[in-house]
């Protein structure tokens, strides 16, 4: 069984974030739109409107986080998650059959049946791909590196999916 080994693509001290979005994030996540990928048949999806700080919404979901208080967060673009674009397509691309790789069913408010696909790197964070099923495939909600204690309550809720199997 492959085991998956992810390297960044950080950004250069004399890089501007904009320089960086443009000439890498955006060709790595063009590339992932292209791949063709498909997960149990159906394809990879995209929210591509609307168009969020000079980009499509789903990149943007990816790449940025929530800052501030209720009410008046601002999404701001997150270097590490930039840094890890590239890693989307090789996990999905790799999950079925990848040691580091698990992926467990999840509900969430008012959406039912989250997938989530979590990559356990040995070089860099676990990361954590959100996908939600629609009728015209697989919708890549957001992809993310997991900060220092969510990946305790992630394992647990892949045990927890596994035990449902079992049950069922």
């Amino acid at each position: 069984m492959p085991h998956l080994n992810l390297a960044t693509r950080e950004r250069l001290p004399t890089e501007s974030v904009e320089d960086y979005i443009e000439n890498y994030v955006k060709p790595e996540y063009e590339a992932l739109k292209e791949a063709g990928i498909c997960l149990g048949g159906k394809p990879l999806t995209f929210r591509r409107q609307p168009i969020l700080q000079n980009m499509e919404a789903g990149l943007e979901h990816i790449v940025t986080e929530f800052k501030g208080k209720p009410g008046r967060q601002s999404a701001v673009i997150m270097d590490e998650r930039c840094a890890c674009i590239s890693w989307i397509k090789q996990i999905l691309e790799n999950f079925n059959h990848c040691e580091n790789i698990i992926w467990y069913r999840e509900e969430r408010k008012n959406v039912l049946d989250m997938v989530i696909i979590l990559a356990e790197n040995t070089d860099g964070p676990p990361f954590k791909i959100v996908l939600s099923p629609r009728s015209s495939g697989w919708l890549l909600v957001t992809a993310y590196p997991l900060r220092a204690g969510r990946l305790a309550k992630a394992r647990q809720a892949h045990a927890d999916f596994v035990i449902q199997l079992a049950r069922a």
